[in-house]
């Protein structure tokens, strides 16, 4: 696979739900306040995705009324839990025709960079959370028989699973890709960060860096 070569990209969003999205940060925010938290931060992803095609894997009927009010296609995948929510949107962007699917994370604090990163070539593009544990951006194309396997030690898995099939891997580390939001300790390691979490106080940045690439 080139640079050179014009590649058609689905970016597809899993989305849980909305009612009970952010239940770890539950000591900090009330459950209307996490609901919203998560609705902003996927409509961010989706903003940012916008020169994408789209999809949002979601079961649940008002996480998919609020992707068609944002003319965004929706997609309920076949068994619950993540990987197979990657797993049928891998299906998916194949059934429509595409040639590579984005399995992007909904509640990242500053998805501005996504199109740089969608737009980079290679068998497999991951993008790591900021401890190198997690998977906020997997590209994977879709002909491939890519083993999902998200949860704590995703990241290490998902490179040798690159690994295993003979694929070459990419991993992005990104300074702002990287931020994610889970637990308390996620807002609270934004406090000197300038990126929306949805809290009204406004944040700083120590620095904009762009995001490191290393080819391992």
């Amino acid at each position: 696979m080139t640079s050179g070569t014009a590649l058609r990209t689905v970016v597809a969003i899993p989305i849980r739900s909305f009612r009970d999205a952010k239940s770890r940060l539950a000591p900090r925010l009330a459950a209307e306040d996490r609901a919203g938290l998560a609705r902003r931060l996927a409509e961010g992803v989706i903003e940012a995705c916008a020169s994408f095609e789209l999809t949002v894997v979601t079961d649940d009927d008002e996480v998919a009324r609020w992707a068609a009010e944002r003319h965004v296609a929706s997609t309920p995948p076949h068994t619950a839990g993540l990987d197979a929510a990657a797993a049928h949107a891998q299906r998916w962007a194949a059934a429509v025709g595409a040639d590579r699917v984005a399995i992007v994370h909904a509640d990242l604090a500053d998805p501005a960079a996504l199109p740089s990163v969608l737009a980079r070539a290679g068998d497999v593009v991951i993008v790591p959370d900021r401890h190198r544990d997690g998977s906020n951006v997997i590209v994977v194309a879709c002909r491939v028989p890519f083993g999902f396997a998200y949860g704590p030690g995703s990241f290490e898995r998902h490179c040798a699973e690159a690994a295993r099939l003979g694929l070459g891997c990419t991993v992005i580390a990104h300074d702002r890709l990287a931020w994610d939001i889970d637990v308390a300790d996620d807002l609270d390691a934004l406090e000197d960060l300038a990126l929306p979490t949805g809290n009204d106080a406004t944040r700083r940045t120590p620095s904009d860096r762009d995001g490191n690439t290393l080819a391992p």
